[in-house]
């Protein structure tokens, strides 16, 4: 395809990224101070969920390749 109808998807796929990974480090950053076992087991699964997604938005991104 052009390169101009892939722009808007690539800037799309990368502010999804960049977000992702705000919300990562912000909660990384949470867990530093926090003791409560309760509240570091939601943090650490916010995490895993927010890396899930990010590894899904490469998934999605990755080319087709047809056996």
């Amino acid at each position: 395809p052009p390169r101009s109808t892939l722009f808007p998807y690539t800037t799309l796929f990368r502010s999804k990224c960049v977000e992702i990974d705000k919300k990562i480090e912000r909660y990384r950053n949470i867990l530093r101070s926090i003791r409560d076992e309760a509240t570091v087991d939601g943090a650490e699964k916010l995490i895993a969920d927010l890396e899930a997604q990010k590894a899904a938005l490469h998934l999605e991104r990755s080319p087709k390749v047809d056996p």
